[in-house]
């Protein structure tokens, strides 16, 4: 019994830990528009997964993948802190 519940809980933690990154819907990033703020698409998608800047460019990404391999990103470039680009995978 004591083998059986430990087998378990390792199954458990181990689909528990199989989903890393932001989760998203595409539905929402599809509402990100050319000219918003970061402020107007974070409040559409939520926090970032990972945010990145240089100079004047900020990049936003959201990243999700799962314990079975699927996956997807999307990321905005925002100039001067408006959206002027966007990039996806598997989409």
């Amino acid at each position: 019994m004591q083998t059986h519940a430990r087998t378990l809980c390792f199954v458990l933690a181990l689909f528990l830990c199989g989903c890393a990154g932001t989760n998203f819907n595409w539905r929402d990033a599809e509402r990100v528009q050319p000219g918003m703020t970061e402020a107007e698409v974070v409040s559409i998608l939520g926090r970032p997964y990972s945010r990145a800047q240089e100079g004047r460019v900020t990049v936003l990404t959201w990243s999700y993948a799962d314990a079975f391999g699927g996956g997807r990103a999307v990321s905005f470039r925002l100039v001067d802190g408006k959206v002027a680009g966007s990039s996806t995978v598997n989409r």
